[in-house]
């Protein structure tokens, strides 16, 4: 724990409680913003839902891409992913675009990324839960492999389970946060 908040709390309290720990965190781990070929892989974990581990993904990524870092943010909680959502966004592709037309270059995944206003890039979970079967661990690893240079960071929201896409995920991950309440 590296804040807490007594209640009854404003929205501004938990907001600077949020921000000062962040501040906090981006002072303690300098070595994240040295310079790199490679992105930094930052994947949030929860083993259940509804404990805010895509707020903290996508509050943690639109922070870095405001700080002019290039960033992509991955939804992996692919049957159910919370990210387009979450940042009001609608894209026209997705993951299984990239796996579909077999699109595994930089360029071709590139096409398939969603930006944001604030200068994050995302790459959208599929439109549909059934489509998720398509997406295997292999497909994760080559994603992830292909534009890890084209990037500073990559920062993952996994779903609340473990399986082989997750393990996938976490092979290639440079910092895990583990969610919990």
């Amino acid at each position: 724990a590296k804040d807490y908040l007594i209640e009854p709390f404003s929205n501004q309290d938990l907001s600077e409680a949020i921000h000062n720990v962040f501040n906090k965190w981006l002072k303690d781990k300098a070595e994240l913003f040295a310079e790199d070929n490679n992105a930094k892989v930052v994947t949030f974990f929860a083993t259940k839902g509804g404990v805010g581990r895509t707020t903290l993904a996508v509050n943690l990524a639109t922070a870095l891409a405001a700080k002019g870092k290039r960033t992509l943010l991955i939804d992996a909680s692919l049957q159910f992913g919370d990210v387009a959502l979450t940042l009001d966004l609608h894209p026209k592709s997705t993951i299984n675009d990239i796996i579909e037309k077999d699109e595994f270059t930089p360029d071709g995944i590139e096409r398939r990324i969603t930006k944001h206003a604030c200068g994050l890039e995302v790459l959208a979970a599929p439109k549909e839960p059934a489509l998720a079967e398509a997406v295997n661990s292999k497909h994760i690893q080559q994603i992830i492999d292909a534009i890890k240079p084209l990037y500073q960071f990559i920062i993952i929201d996994m779903p609340a389970t473990i399986t082989e896409k997750e393990l996938a995920i976490l092979d290639k991950t440079n910092l895990l946060f583990l969610v919990a309440t």
